[in-house]
């Protein structure tokens, strides 16, 4: 051959006569070819027509990078429904196959890939949503669990509240208790003298006298008005002494001050039981507001986003994800959806929380 078989103008003819050809890896030659010219812009209209209109994806992808060689995603558009091979015709010349300049070109934008810095990425607070009508959904789910966490918080608080209320009433009964315990112990038992009895308002008191070693002392003690009625001047009594403090004696008999205690006992213990069986119940709703039962809302993470026009000029938003099931194992999906009221916000960046309606591992969608 001579060096006019290889000239330029008889190789662009061939790729153009190529990019008809039934063949797609005669196209995909074609394309190739015609890559070195892309800044011409009649090349520019044929790789669009190409993008748009060839029915193979990998020829379309192709022509896509052809058009945008630097971008890293390539959203071939799908192909229309029973749409038809390129239609063989006579062959065509130059001028007819390489549109004239004077058509500025049109080509399809490309993918609208937003990503955001670290810093923008911590304002996306609240899950973003793909599908909005799914709101309610989420708002649902969202009111259920702030409510069983409010719940447990507040029964949390109630039962700690009464716990120190009780603390502070067992502080003021353990003395006392300690008290008749070391007369019930320690303590013996005297003969003793009713010397006197008094009734002041509604309290009975009786004074009495007893020995112990030889040495007589001296006491008074509150009474119920039964035990008041059944002694007299001059009576005997028992008392209870401690050996190590004679001075320190009680009667053995009924007394207010020991129902009370008694009756204040059996209060503060009912009441401690309830402090904590409040408390072991604010647990158990934390935990069950934090445990996860399928069907459920969960929340995920966006792993990449995008945004792309489409043919129809639809701002189509698609978004991979992944999150975590009740059961601790990854898993990831992808979904699509048309968003024009997107097309001048930004897209959810990596890590942006998204909200997943999850049934069990082959049954989950994006919401």
């Amino acid at each position: 051959m001579t060096e006019t078989d290889y000239s330029p103008s008889k190789e662009v003819l061939r790729s153009l006569r190529l990019l008809r050809s039934p063949d797609p890896e005669d196209r995909k030659r074609a394309i190739r070819f015609l890559s070195s010219m892309r800044s011409d812009p009649r090349v520019q209209a044929v790789f669009e027509h190409m993008y748009k209109k060839d029915p193979d994806p990998a020829v379309r992808q192709l022509a896509w990078r052809a058009i945008w060689p630097a971008d890293p995603s390539v959203p071939a558009p799908a192909p229309r429904e029973e749409a038809p091979p390129f239609e063989l015709a006579p062959e065509p010349t130059l001028a007819e196959l390489v549109p004239p300049p004077a058509a500025p070109p049109s080509a399809a934008p490309p993918p609208v890939v937003r990503r955001s810095s670290r810093r923008e990425s911590r304002a996306w607070r609240q899950p973003f949503l793909l599908n909005p009508s799914n709101v309610p959904l989420v708002e649902q789910e969202r009111a259920r669990r702030a409510r069983r966490k409010k719940t447990a918080r507040w029964t949390f608080r109630l039962g700690a509240l009464l716990l120190l209320l009780m603390a502070v009433l067992w502080g003021v009964l353990v003395p006392e208790w300690v008290r008749w315990f070391q007369f019930e112990w320690d303590g013996v038992t005297v003969a003793g003298t009713v010397t006197e009895r008094q009734q002041r308002a509604d309290s009975y008191f009786v004074r009495y006298d007893y020995t112990v070693g030889g040495q007589s002392y001296a006491g008074e003690q509150r009474v119920t008005e039964s035990a008041y009625e059944a002694l007299a001047d001059g009576a005997a009594v028992s008392v209870r002494a401690l050996p190590d403090d004679p001075a320190e004696a009680r009667l053995e008999a009924n007394s207010p001050e020991d129902r009370f205690r008694n009756y204040l006992t059996a209060v503060v213990a009912g009441l401690t039981l309830a402090a904590l069986l409040m408390l072991l119940s604010a647990v158990l709703r934390r935990r069950r507001a934090l445990r996860i039962v399928p069907p459920a809302v969960l929340t995920g993470q966006v792993v990449a986003c995008e945004g792309v026009l489409d043919d129809d000029g639809d701002f189509k938003v698609k978004v991979r994800f992944r999150f975590v099931t009740p059961h601790g194992q990854t898993l990831t999906g992808q979904a699509r959806q048309i968003r024009n009221d997107l097309r001048d916000r930004p897209m959810p960046p990596l890590g942006a929380p998204v909200a997943v309606y999850y049934r069990h591992e082959q049954s989950y969608r994006l919401l």
